[in-house]
Order: C-alpha cells, then structure tokens, then sequence
C-alpha cells in the first residue's frame, strides 16, 4: 500500500482548497463606475449654498451591462452637500444634487464603489470667490471695506477682526428683507466670530452696528455702518 507523505498531503490539501477559492468567487469583480458620457454634472460653476443646475451623475456597469439597484458613496470635503436620489436606476444611472460650500473657488465632489474599476469618480466645480468684509479691523470702529458691489445670488462673508469685540452687523430698517443681520440679533458679538449671508435680489443694503453706528430714519445710516449694493 503506497502512503503518504505529509508534506504531499499538505501540497494536495492546499491545491484543494485554492480550488474551492477560485470556483466560489475568486475572479476580479467586472463592476466599472464612470461619469455618464452626456450631461455628467461636471465642470459646473455655481454659488456658494445654492444646488448647482445640473445633478451628478455616473453609471455603474457589471462586464458591460447597465446595473440596477446598485448603492453609490458621494461625498465632497469642501463643506458643501451632495444629496443622492437614492440607487442606481434601470440605466444603470445614479444621480446627486450638488450645493457647494462656501469659500468660493475650486471645489470637489467624488461617487465611490467598493471594488468597481474607476471608483471614486471625481467631479469638479467653480464657485465665485466670496468677498469679506471686516468687523473692526484693528480696534478701529469700522466695517472694511465700507462699501461693496455684489451680483444678485452672491454671499458675503463678514468676519470679526481678531480681538475685535461687542459689535453686531444690524440691518437698515428700511430693508424690506432685513439684510444683512449677525446671528442673535440684538446681540453684541466678540471674535471669533463669522457669518455669511446671500443677497437673492437686486437692490441696496445698509447696515451698522448697533453700539457704534446708528439708523436715524429708513435708508440713513451713520457712524459704523457700511453698504452693500446688489446688481
């Protein structure tokens, strides 16, 4: 009777079982991800905190063929938001809604897969740079600059001066949507502290700080006090 060896038995052991590997799915996933070949969402320009026009949209193929019901990761680092409408539909097809974040400038956005050829997608878009208008620069009782022109849609962004304390940016009462106002209004605010505001419509915006600028009448503004002029 032939025996044996231990180390042969090893050998054959192995050879069985890498077998079993391969028949219970050891083959490279064929799954692909990749931008849709028309009206992708890519390359967009847009404004800070508003969803971009077009959605983001990638496909998701398996050897070739469209994938249904198939979950795809979005995700962005720019502190804007990506609302997914869910799986990948008959085509294959999954879609976000973008809304950049603020800081205007170059953004991204990406569409992961685990394991897909392709994955993470990457998109880009462009948001205006947004101006900053300064809270006390300084010490001085200003805001700079004092004056700004803006695009209907566009944000500003006001930030304190570091050291900068007890000011608040207090809207005209003559604006009819009170713009601009710092959080927590009738509050007085020392830095760190910072907040935008998106002006929807054309018009003009006068605002002051309530401890060291005042609101005579309706459209009058004095001491520290600044305008913004929507086009």
């Amino acid at each position: 009777m032939s025996r044996t060896s231990p180390a042969l038995a090893g050998l054959l052991l192995a050879a069985a079982l890498g077998a079993c590997s391969s028949d219970n799915g050891g083959a490279p996933s064929t799954q692909a991800i990749a931008k849709t070949a028309t009206n992708s969402g890519d390359a967009q320009t847009g404004t800070a905190g508003v969803a971009l026009a077009n959605p983001l949209r990638v496909v998701v193929t398996d050897a070739g063929a469209a994938q249904s019901g198939v979950t795809v990761t979005w995700a962005t680092a720019n502190g804007g938001t990506l609302t997914p409408s869910g799986v990948t539909d008959a085509g294959g097809i999954a879609t976000a809604t973008w809304t950049l974040g603020a800081g205007g400038g170059a953004q991204t956005a990406t569409a992961s897969l685990a394991g897909a050829t392709g994955s993470p997608v990457t998109f880009t878009a462009t948001s205006p740079v947004v101006p900053t208008i300064t809270v006390a620069p300084g010490g001085a009782l200003v805001f700079s600059p004092v004056t700004i022109t803006i695009s209907a849609g566009q944000s500003v962004h006001f930030v304190w001066a570091s050291g900068a304390t007890n000011h608040n940016v207090s809207p005209d009462v003559g604006n009819a949507s009170a713009l601009p106002a710092s959080p927590g209004l009738p509050a007085l605010l020392d830095a760190p502290q910072s907040f935008n505001v998106t002006f929807p419509a054309a018009g003009t915006f006068k605002f002051f700080c309530s401890a060291h600028g005042a609101n005579p009448s309706p459209g009058t503004v004095n001491g520290m006090s600044g305008t913004v002029t929507v086009n």
